[in-house]
Formats: C-alpha cells, sequence, structure tokens
C-alpha cells in the first residue's frame, strides 16, 4: 500500500483532487497548496467544492465554531487507510460528496431516534 501525506487540496477520504478532479497517489499530479474555500464561485481557484472543518478543539477554537465530535468519529472511519494524517492536523478540507454521505449517516441516525421515540410514545 502506497502511504500518501495529507494535503489540504485533496479530499482525505475519497481523494480526489479539489484541482484537478483526478484521484491524488493516482492521475493527480498538482503540488500540495493549502486551499481557501470562498463563498462566489468566480473568485475560487479550485474545481471540486469542499467543507473546510475543524478536527481537533484548537482547530474549533480558531473557527470559532464547536467541535462536532460526531464528524470528528466519521472522519477517523472513513478517512481513506492510504493518508497519514497527523496528530497535529487541526483542519481538514472534505468534499462536498464525501461531505453528503456524512450529513446523509447523520440524518439518518437522527430519523431512526425520532422513529423510535415516536413508537414508544
Amino acid at each position: 500500500m502506497v502511504f500518501l501525506e495529507f494535503r489540504f487540496n485533496a479530499c482525505p477520504v475519497c481523494l480526489i483532487c479539489l484541482d484537478c478532479q483526478k484521484k491524488y497517489g493516482q492521475d493527480c499530479t498538482c503540488q500540495a497548496r493549502a486551499v481557501e474555500w470562498k463563498r462566489k464561485k468566480v473568485e475560487r481557484d479550485y474545481t471540486v467544492d469542499f467543507c473546510h472543518k475543524p478536527f481537533t478543539q484548537k482547530g474549533a477554537t480558531h473557527q470559532k465554531v464547536m467541535l462536532d465530535s460526531e464528524f470528528v468519529s466519521w472522519f477517523i472511519a472513513n478517512i481513506s487507510p492510504c493518508i497519514e494524517i497527523s496528530t497535529l492536523q487541526n483542519n481538514v478540507n472534505v468534499c462536498q460528496n464525501c461531505m453528503s454521505g456524512y450529513r446523509h449517516g447523520k440524518n439518518k441516525g437522527m430519523l431512526s431516534c425520532i422513529i423510535t421515540i415516536v413508537l414508544y410514545l
């Protein structure tokens, strides 16, 4: 198995390059770089939309948001086995496709809890 370094311009879950849409470690020849999410499409210098999420409490504090421990657990369970991520990594960029999988699983779990509560009332 080939181990790849963590990069901000590649989704660490599915390995899609945010710059060229090819697989990091296979077809992608892009250089590693920091990618910053931009609201306006005309200002974007990447092709794959992504979410910039805090991975540690330090990252959440810096972004002035609460740390989503469910996301962190999901991320750890779903990160590609090819990626070596440092314990000092405070933030990650996850493509929208992978984030929709996280949100779908999260909403599915919440829905089953709601159904269970309604059934017992």
